[in-house]
Formats: structure tokens, C-alpha cells, sequence
């Protein structure tokens, strides 16, 4: 097929699928199971003609079969159901919350991880106010105070408050994986809270290692937190703006990207 051809093929199926909200109905709607046409008019709330309409279109796509009188995707039709639903959720995440991750430095996330921001669209920020000038740090050592299996993740403070919320933690018998920046190593032997570095390191549910990131996120039983370096003041990290979401597509990302640097980061022995 010449190149124009192929071109003007991928022009139609763009239009064919984003051109008619309808369309776009049918190909979300049509999950598992195939439907009627009672059921499919009623799924995308559009009366019977404009229905079968828009679906026999999407059939000469290759992207919806009719069968008995029942309509389902075909296996390209579930592939392109699929990214659809991802593209949805991606432009959800960055509405939603557009002012924060406008203002902020998305680059600090490694690529493969950054393409999956989807799994944020049901995300929560919580931000710091006048009368609560902590109130993001605190909702995230709140839900460590009240984990009950792990707290595993990239971080960026040690603090007292921090330090004496990991000890609780690991009385708790919680396990706790961290992964620090080297610039945080070096806090821990600070006089002001080199005792307390000593009784956390004194816990063998304790496991932590040392690499470089630009950004934070944190596993806390079934809740991941994500944290990110200020636009304009690249080396500040903003405390006082945090997603917090239990979606589980979001905690496997959580997990996988808390290993992906897991993997290669140095140990920390005190």
C-alpha cells in the first residue's frame, strides 16, 4: 500500500472514532459481553436508527462485529476500547487537578512511568491552607500512623515529626522500605536527631537505600501518595501539595516504580 494510502486509511479511522460522541459510546460501552440493540440504545442513550447507524459505521472500521442480532468489539475494537479509556483517564488526571501539575516538574518521573499518569484520575490533592499551614505533610503521617501492614516509597524529608512517625511505625511491626537521597544520609547524623536515626536503624523491619530522584511518591497499605519538585524553584520540593489516590491501577504503579529504583539504589548502613 502507498504511503498516501496508508495515510489517508489512518485519517478515516481517526475521524471514524473521534469525530461522533456517539461512536465513541458505543466502542466504551460494548465491555464484555455483547448487546443487543435494546441494550446497547440504552447503554449510550440514543434511539434506535442513530444506533445501529453508528455501529454498522464502526463495523466497516473492523472495530465492531454484528452477530445474531448482538453487537460486541472485535479484537482491535477491544485494543482501541482500551487506550481510549487510558486517554480518558489521562485528560481526567490533568483536569482535575491542572494547576498542580502545570506548576509542577513532571520530568523528574522516568519516562515509562510518566506515559501511565492515567492512574492518577481519581486522585485527591491535598493542599496546605492559612488555618492548616502542614496539612498535606500531616495527612501523609497520619496514614502512616495508621498503616496496619507497610509503608514502602521514594522520600525526600527527615525530619523529627518524620522520624518519630517511622519509629511508631516500626513498633508497629510495620515493614518500611525507603528509599532517600544522599543529601538525607548525611542529615542523619545531625546532633539535633542522631539518636533518633540510631533507635530507627536499631529495628530490623527497617529496610533503606540511597539514590538519586526528583521527585517522591509513597505506598501506605493501600493508599500511594505522589510528590513533586516545584516548576520555577527546581530544587524545591513542594511539601505543601500532595495527590493521594487507592486506585489500583495507581498502587501497582506505586509498586513498580518504588522497585525500579529499589533495584539499582545503594544500602544504607548506619
Amino acid at each position: 500500500m502507498r504511503e498516501s494510502d496508508t495515510n489517508t486509511s489512518l485519517n478515516v479511522l481517526i475521524r471514524g472514532i473521534c469525530t461522533s460522541r456517539l461512536r465513541m459510546n458505543i466502542l466504551l460501552s460494548l465491555e464484555n459481553e455483547p448487546l443487543s440493540l435494546s441494550d446497547l440504545k440504552h447503554e449510550v442513550k440514543a434511539d434506535a436508527p442513530n444506533t445501529v447507524s453508528k455501529a454498522k459505521e464502526l463495523e466497516e472500521l473492523g472495530l465492531v462485529l454484528r452477530n445474531h442480532g448482538e453487537y460486541c468489539l472485535t479484537p482491535f475494537g477491544r485494543i482501541i476500547r482500551s487506550k481510549l479509556i487510558e486517554f480518558q483517564d489521562l485528560l481526567t488526571t490533568f483536569n482535575t487537578n491542572n494547576l498542580w501539575w502545570s506548576t509542577h516538574n513532571l520530568e523528574g518521573i522516568p519516562l515509562e512511568f510518566r506515559n501511565r499518569l492515567s492512574v492518577f484520575s481519581d486522585a485527591i490533592l491535598v493542599e496546605d491552607t492559612k488555618t492548616e499551614p502542614e496539612k498535606a505533610y500531616t495527612h501523609k503521617l497520619n496514614l502512616m500512623l495508621k498503616a496496619k501492614k507497610r509503608a514502602e516509597g521514594i522520600v525526600m524529608m527527615y525530619s523529627n515529626k518524620c522520624l518519630d512517625t517511622v519509629v511508631n511505625c516500626l513498633e508497629r511491626e510495620l515493614i518500611i522500605r525507603l528509599v532517600i537521597p544522599p543529601d538525607i544520609v548525611k542529615l542523619m547524623y545531625n546532633p539535633d536527631i542522631i539518636k533518633k536515626s540510631k533507635k530507627m536503624f536499631s529495628f530490623s523491619n527497617l529496610y533503606m537505600r540511597e539514590a538519586n530522584f526528583e521527585f517522591s511518591s509513597l505506598l501506605i497499605d493501600d493508599v500511594l501518595m505522589l510528590g513533586l519538585f516545584d516548576k520555577v524553584k527546581k530544587d524545591h520540593f513542594d511539601w505543601s501539595a500532595m495527590l493521594f489516590t487507592k486506585k489500583p491501577e495507581a498502587i501497582e504503579w506505586g509498586e513498580q516504580i518504588f522497585n525500579y529504583y529499589w533495584k539499582h539504589a545503594k544500602v544504607v548502613q548506619f
